[in-house]
């Protein structure tokens, strides 16, 4: 063997041991190591620069999507937890977590969709609802349309003179045609899904596998009850002169209770300390599709999470006449729960909140800011005041308004305080509940000037609040 040879044997062996060191590696030490670079950045770095720190961490494949799969949240909650302690924050609990839990389903493991010989690509090729029951073995398709299905007594009778095996057939529904992208058919079609989704059982069915043009955004809606089939959609045209080839189908998704836990500090008021201002963000995303498919949820919402953190750091170097308030909140991908829970079991006064303030997909913003509910009557006058300090200072290129929607965790506390949810709008940002997520595609360029948009406008608030 030639020293070159040799040489590339012992880069190999390296890498390969390295990747197996690295594997081995406690998560404790992996946090360890991003927070001491977090104090770094802390220490001698402000604005998107301290902001890009924490959403390239959130978003690490350590974090596993900081979902209900490998204990994602809790190690993202460990993290801040040590955030807020190296600010100065100080507790609203004994060790800032308020817990809670409710049932999630967890698909961990390897998942796998092979046709014939061809294995197909997680989330690209096919994606799992995450709400389906695991499914494991080799598979024959037999094919029915939606009318069909639909229709107890035709789907029966189809079911009967195919002698349908729930353990080796699957059902296959094709959606992918021109037909059913027509208005009225298409109607059809989302109430067939939708009411899909509402169902628990299949009246025995182990699996649906719906052909579609374009794989649906991966949501973790309808995910609080358990069902006992499984609902796949792949690509259609991967499926062309191969319904007669064996389907091989594997993944494991378990449905039990999760614990977690909302993340609350504050920082106390010069002269006003029993009443508040409040700064929210959810911190987690959507986890994994088993171990092979990670949402990272850089701008959904590590982005929010990053502000926030960053205006616990500004808050303690600019003290306030008003206690803040900074709630990182999980929950918020399976339905608010965090919100929803922390409202049934408030940790404050919340009849003495000045405002609170929801931030969600931070990244981009191009086209500038939506601002949720600013027109109700307690909310109106800090949109006002936002829209003026832009006109004055043109941080962002507009500041848009919209009516309250229970789209993120300002609504939950809308019902009990003046509360507005703030998310960006255009600009450069990965894929929405998309594994293409990621830190590399999250644009900060706008971040700086939200940022002392928010800040002065809370600020300038003051005065009128005396």
């Amino acid at each position: 063997m030639n020293k070159k040879a040799t040489f590339t044997s012992v880069l190999k062996n390296a890498l390969f041991c390295f990747i197996l060191l690295f594997k081995q590696i406690m998560m404790k030490k992996v946090l360890f190591i991003l927070f001491q670079t977090f104090i770094f950045f802390h220490i001698y770095a402000q604005d998107s620069i301290f902001a890009r720190k924490i959403i390239c961490d959130l978003s690490s494949p350590a974090m596993f999507g900081r979902g209900y799969t490998y204990s994602g949240d809790s190690i993202a909650a460990a993290y801040l937890v040590n955030a807020f302690k190296e600010i100065g924050i100080q507790p609203l609990t004994t060790d800032y977590l308020q817990k809670y839990g409710f049932y999630a389903f967890s698909m961990e493991g390897k998942v796998q969709f092979k046709i014939g010989d061809r294995e197909l690509s997680p989330f690209n090729d096919y994606r799992i609802a995450p709400f389906s029951s695991f499914l494991n073995g080799n598979f024959e398709i037999i094919q029915i349309d939606i009318q069909g299905f639909n229709n107890e007594t035709t789907r029966e009778k189809f079911l009967n003179k195919n002698q349908y095996d729930v353990k080796h057939q699957l059902i296959y529904i094709d959606i992918s045609g021109k037909k059913w992208q027509e208005k009225e058919r298409k109607k059809i079609v989302d109430k067939f899904l939708a009411s899909i989704s509402r169902k628990t059982s299949l009246n025995g069915l182990n699996c649906l596998l719906i052909g579609v043009n374009d794989l649906p955004v991966w949501s973790l809606g309808a995910t609080d009850f358990e069902r006992d089939f499984a609902v796949i959609y792949v690509r259609a045209e991967l499926l062309k002169g191969k319904k007669k080839e064996k389907f091989f189908i594997s993944f494991d998704n378990k449905f039990k209770y999760h614990n977690t836990q909302n993340i609350v500090g504050y920082l106390p008021g010069t002269q006003h300390p029993d009443s508040f201002y409040v700064f929210t963000a959810h911190y987690d995303h959507l986890g994994t599709m088993g171990d092979s498919v990670i949402f990272y949820g850089a701008h959904d919402n590590a982005s929010g999470v990053a502000m926030v953190v960053d205006l616990a750091n500004y808050f303690k170097k600019h003290q306030s006449p008003y206690s803040i308030v900074f709630m990182l909140l999980s929950g918020e991908e399976v339905g608010l729960k965090g919100s929803i829970y922390a409202t049934l079991h408030p940790l404050f006064d919340f009849k003495k909140v000045k405002l609170l303030l929801n931030l969600d997909m931070q990244c981009g913003g191009d086209e500038g800011i939506m601002v949720v509910n600013s027109q109700a009557n307690n909310t109106k006058n800090f949109y006002q005041k936002l829209v003026q300090i832009n006109k004055e200072n043109n941080y962002v290129t507009e500041v848009k308004s919209r009516p309250n929607a229970p789209n993120s965790d300002h609504y939950p506390f809308s019902f009990h305080m003046p509360a507005m949810f703030i998310y960006t709008l255009g600009g450069k940002i990965g894929g929405y509940h998309d594994f293409t997520d990621s830190c590399d595609r999250c644009s900060l360029q706008h971040y700086t000037g939200i940022f002392n948009l928010i800040t002065q406008m809370v600020e300038a608030s003051y005065s009128r609040n005396k």
